[in-house]
């Protein structure tokens, strides 16, 4: 017969996930991490709005004027373009993140309920862009749609 603090720690291992691959501390640095670089992400996008350089890579999405890596590129092409990669680059550790947070948390917990959102919201964002890209609501456009838009684009950065 087992003694009753055996009992609890049996009882409290088998909460924690078995094949853990890095503490809940440790993801939530590397969140803190991934918070850092969406904020200087979304600075890039606001510096890429103010210049004038939303239309730097033309009306194709997700390439560059119809290229993977432009070949000759301009200023405003490469403000865009950096844009672009690193908001792929966002994207990616935002579900990189949300992998961690999975498998360093319980269940229930409210890092992967957050984690969850920070990946729906970051999809939010990608279409977001994307419609702005393809729609060509992008550099001069003045119309009531690419302030609909852009309007999104700013309350998913408020949630």
């Amino acid at each position: 017969m087992t003694t009753k603090p055996e009992r609890l720690s049996s009882f409290s291992e088998s909460l924690v996930p078995e094949r853990r691959i890095i503490s809940a501390r440790t993801a939530s640095r590397i969140g803190w991490l991934v918070l850092v670089y969406m904020l200087a992400v979304i600075l890039w996008g606001a510096y890429v709005r103010a210049s004038g350089s939303g239309a730097g890579c033309g009306n194709h999405w997700p390439l560059c004027n119809g290229e993977v890596i432009p070949t000759s590129p301009q200023k405003q092409m490469l403000i865009e373009f950096t844009h672009r990669v690193t908001s792929g680059l966002a994207l990616i550790s935002v579900f990189a993140l949300l992998y961690l947070t999975w498998r360093a948390t319980l269940r229930r917990a409210w890092a992967r309920v957050a984690a969850v959102l920070s990946v729906v919201l970051m999809l939010n964002e990608a279409l977001l862009g994307a419609l702005l890209v393809l729609l060509q609501h992008v550099g001069k456009d003045q119309s009531a749609s690419r302030a609909v838009f852009l309007s999104l684009h700013l309350a998913t950065l408020c949630c």
